[in-house]
């Protein structure tokens, strides 16, 4: 009997299926939590290195939403938001080594 090959999925990287693709209507309810916390801050709620880990995030979860339209709306309400936010240049304190800022 012959081992299989563990770095095939490497090379071949597997779709999920419809099974395991992440709930739209969750993901959008992320997406809109995320953008009413930013709506509602007079001041960046995160640290720098954070607001930046966030926007990305933003932007790969909204790539699970199923309408293009509503995917780059909601990019664009983020984004522009953020810039407000960055204006204002008035961001939490990164943290001091082994400690961490909540997720809000």
């Amino acid at each position: 009997m012959r081992q299989p090959d563990l770095f095939r999925a490497a090379h071949h990287p597997r779709t999920p299926d419809a099974a395991e693709a992440p709930d739209p209507d969750a993901i959008r309810a992320r997406l809109y939590a995320m953008l009413d916390l930013v709506r509602g801050a007079s001041a960046m709620p995160w640290t720098r290195s954070r607001a930046g880990t966030q926007e990305i995030l933003f932007r790969n979860m909204a790539n699970w939403l199923p309408d293009g339209v509503e995917r780059e709306t909601l990019r664009r309400l983020f984004d522009s938001e953020m810039k407000r936010l960055r204006a204002g240049r008035a961001c939490l304190q990164d943290a001091a080594p082994g400690e961490s800022d909540s997720l809000r």
